[in-house]
């Protein structure tokens, strides 16, 4: 069923002292996107590309991308070049066959790229409503399919069953959750049989029992060299157990451990002080200010429930933490909270936070609430703060673009509209941040150079 290689030859290999550079910076500049890397990868180990703080390092290796032939690598001698190139150059394993290296290697990011790479603002709403479009009803079984040929590939059936996709085959793409999609994607990526597969991230968000399983099924894949999979990692990010490499990418620095290391020396947990939480805080009881009330929400798609008879009431002062497995209805049910979902209008009992023209709020400074179907979206944008992947995911990317701190000037409120082009940076201050240090930098494109990295950190 899965196909074992030999192979005495490197999969990857990058000689000491290297610099990697964008497309079109001369080798003598002095910065360098990575500077004296040292590289090598065999057949047989496990590797992780860990990002340092900021999580922008390991785009120069994946996203940017180095493995995919977007940066120009220059080892530290012309000599060293020549026996470099010689020997197969970044990948002496696939240099080996005939064929272009990089048509057998497939990356797997995890961002939607259905939102803002046109240019413009993307509706991440859209989601829940209707499917009127014909690609809206493309199930999960035939975007497989069109991977593997068919669904009756011995693959097929055995990582859908693995990676626990198989009762969601007959449903719409658009309708699966965040993680349900991150597993779809991992399994389309490996029907497609690639020789490498650069997963980035592909664990964030995955509940217990669908991370556990995603572990495993990739780590039995690694070993059968079908295919042999490197993973992009957040620093402080679990580390798969069958991990045996970590290349460390950190500003312009890239040093390479093995993974035994990481987990005999763990990084320092920041110092946090936290303030005690008080019985007043913790218990506001049923005196306090309505500022959600649901009663009997019910959410469908068709004959397929997803929400069900759902009473939730949430207080001035209450903090909650909404849990349950991918694919629950988490997001659904935020979304009728934001107003974001459609479905929200047809609610017989949802209150929400509400702008009176006579009366904004009530005597003790709490906003009042009133039914969803007679609340104007836009108020509910003015009092529920929203930030989410598909909101990130819903702003431009395509250059030129929107700077950060024009992004952050939106007040992620839904109106998406640049309000402070050219302001000071004296003006640059936010309520409960303090200084932002964002200069005009432009959005981010997937990853940040070295230098910029810092300006764009709150």
């Amino acid at each position: 069923m899965f196909k074992a290689a030999t192979n005495t030859r490197p999969l990857i290999s990058i000689p000491a002292g290297s610099n990697i550079f964008a497309f079109g910076s001369p080798s003598q500049t002095r910065n360098p996107l990575i500077s004296r890397i040292n590289w090598h990868v065999e057949e047989g180990q496990a590797w992780a590309v860990v990002s340092g703080t900021g999580g922008g390092g390991k785009g120069l290796i994946f996203k940017a991308s180095t493995l995919l032939g977007h940066t120009r690598l220059a080892p530290a001698t012309p000599d060293i070049q020549g026996q470099w190139a010689n020997a197969g150059g970044l990948y002496p394993f696939l240099s080996a066959t005939s064929g272009d290296p990089y048509s057998r290697i497939s990356y797997v990011s995890f961002r939607q790229r259905t939102g803002g790479e046109s240019g413009a603002f993307f509706d991440y709403t859209a989601r829940y409503g209707a499917m009127r479009e014909e690609e809206d009803k493309i199930t999960l079984r035939e975007t497989l399919s069109a991977s593997a040929g068919t669904d009756k590939h011995p693959l097929f059936d055995l990582l859908t069953e693995k990676i626990r996709l198989k009762s969601l085959l007959d449903l719409p793409m658009i309708t699966l959750s965040n993680g349900q999609t991150r597993r779809a994607r991992v399994v389309k990526a490996i029907l497609d049989q690639p020789e490498i597969l650069l997963l980035d991230e592909p664990l964030t968000g995955l509940d217990p029992p669908s991370r556990k399983a995603l572990t495993e099924t990739l780590h039995h894949l690694h070993i059968q060299c079908a295919p042999r999979i490197i993973i992009g990692l957040r620093k402080g990010e679990e580390i798969p157990s069958w991990i045996t490499h970590l290349l460390d990418i950190d500003g312009r620095s890239a040093r390479t451990r093995a993974a035994s290391d990481a987990v005999s020396h763990p990084s320092a947990a920041p110092n946090i002080t936290t303030k005690p939480v008080s019985k007043a805080d913790a218990l506001t009881g049923k005196s306090a200010s309505l500022l959600v009330d649901m009663k009997g929400v019910n959410i469908t798609y068709g004959d397929r429930k997803v929400l069900k008879d759902i009473n939730w009431q949430i207080r001035q002062g209450e903090r909650w933490h909404l849990q349950g497995p991918n694919g629950s209805g988490k997001t659904t049910l935020l979304a009728l909270l934001t107003g974001d979902h459609p479905q929200s209008y047809t609610q017989s009992h949802l209150l929400l936070p509400t702008i009176s023209p006579s009366n904004t709020t009530s005597q003790s400074g709490i906003p009042t609430i009133g039914p969803r179907k007679r609340t104007p979206t836009a108020h509910l944008r003015q009092l529920i703060g929203v930030v989410s992947p598909e909101m990130f995911d819903a702003f431009p990317r395509r250059h030129p673009g929107m700077s950060v701190w024009e992004a952050l000037t939106t007040g992620f409120d839904g109106g998406f509209v640049p309000r402070t082009r050219g302001a000071s940076t004296e003006a640059r201050k936010i309520g409960g941040v303090g200084w932002v240090d964002v200069a005009d930098d432009e959005l981010g494109l997937g990853f940040d150079p070295p230098e910029e990295e810092k300006k764009t950190r709150m």
